[in-house]
């Protein structure tokens, strides 16, 4: 039995940097017996690659060739003939907002293949990519609907916004943490160390610095927090990534004068970044649009709670007291509950280390998410 996954989303992934969705959930699925396909672009993959075997089944890397349009959607080389020349058993595909998305799906629907909808996205795109995504649900949706033989959203909020554009029959199944590329090996930066070293307490953010993930809004936390010129000296803040706001970022920073308060680090390989988190307290995600989130079950698997907005994922994932905080945008509020949340956590922090881990490992273990996408399926 194969599976072909085509994630044609034009960004490429970089293996090396992310837990990546499309990988884990592959693995899984090979444990439950089927090889599997990944088709994408890649960032550090030029050619079929066997990336994973399991008991005489691989899992293949295919890259995708073909050209972006605006960032957003992908026009790709040679999709009929993925899908004719491999004996496929299954096709699946991502998002309603692709271009390609209703082609594969139609063609994989001729050629007698099963097929599944697998959905992140829960709002439409905003300024021109309005537009856009009018102009593809006008032309496209019905298409979708009717060569989707299965339907699954990532999150209840994902579910709720594809049952508004009329699919029905759609089946929540979360995204899972690939333990597996974790080292125990760790990651050693005499800066990092010095930093973390510096503070009582370390907040942590990991991610792209861009607009919707709202990381200014961290520093006047930050900011907020500092005033005080007892506690102040306690918080520190470690913010790891890049992205088209680190210039804006470096120089609030400065205006504020944290210089010493904050640390922004470019990246850190993801197998290594278990020892970064081992020494925060509290992982910040004030996101404006969060899919789901892979960063929260990161933090939860490496004992750290998270605070977060309430987008997608976050809502999904943390609904203990123990696991953190859903919180509107409201500085003060947040200023509040971060200092009661570690006040607290003081006195638990042991127990509900392993309770989180605990919970990431039972809850979003890719080895039960497969299985049960392929009970839903029929396999």
């Amino acid at each position: 039995m194969r599976i072909g996954i085509f994630r044609t989303f034009p960004i490429p992934l970089k293996l090396k940097l992310y837990n990546i969705q499309e990988i884990g959930l592959a693995k899984g699925l090979l444990k439950q017996g089927y090889s599997v396909d990944v088709f994408s672009f890649f960032e550090d993959v030029e050619n079929t690659t066997i990336y994973y075997s399991y008991d005489g089944l691989r899992l293949r890397l295919i890259p995708l060739k073909g050209i972006s349009i605006g960032g957003r959607i992908s026009v790709i080389e040679g999709i009929s003939k993925h899908l004719s020349c491999e004996d496929y058993d299954v096709i699946q595909v991502h998002e309603t907002s692709q271009l390609m998305n209703a082609y594969i799906l139609k063609k994989a629907k001729k050629l007698g293949i099963k097929t599944v909808l697998y959905q992140g996205v829960y709002q439409d795109y905003s300024g021109i990519g309005r537009f856009y995504q009018y102009i593809l649900d006008t032309i496209f949706q019905k298409t979708l609907k009717c060569n989707s033989d299965y339907v699954f959203a990532k999150t209840t909020m994902a579910k709720k916004y594809l049952e508004k554009k009329g699919f029905r029959d759609i089946k929540v199944l979360p995204v899972g943490l690939d333990i597996d590329v974790y080292s125990e090996t760790c990651f050693r930066n005499e800066l990092v160390e010095e930093f973390t070293n510096n503070f009582e307490n370390i907040f942590l953010y990991v991610g792209i610095l861009e607009k919707r993930r709202n990381v200014s809004f961290l520093i006047d936390v930050l900011k907020r927090l500092s005033k005080d010129e007892v506690k102040g000296g306690k918080y520190g803040l470690l913010i790891i990534g890049q992205g088209p706001e680190k210039e804006f970022i470096k120089n609030l920073v400065r205006a504020y004068n944290l210089q010493n308060k904050v640390l922004i680090f470019d990246s850190i390989p993801n197998k290594l970044i278990g020892s970064v988190f081992s020494k925060c307290d509290l992982l910040l995600l004030p996101s404006l649009y969060e899919i789901f989130g892979m960063v929260v079950l990161e933090a939860l698997y490496f004992g750290i709670p998270v605070f977060s907005t309430p987008t997608a994922g976050p809502k999904d994932i943390i609904k203990n007291y123990e696991y953190g905080r859903i919180l509107d945008l409201d500085l003060d509020y947040w200023c509040l509950e971060i200092e009661e949340y570690l006040e607290h956590e003081k006195k638990h922090k042991r127990e509900r280390c392993l309770l989180r881990r605990r919970f990431v490992k039972s809850h979003y273990n890719w080895d039960k998410i497969s299985q049960k996408y392929t009970e839903i399926i029929g396999f």
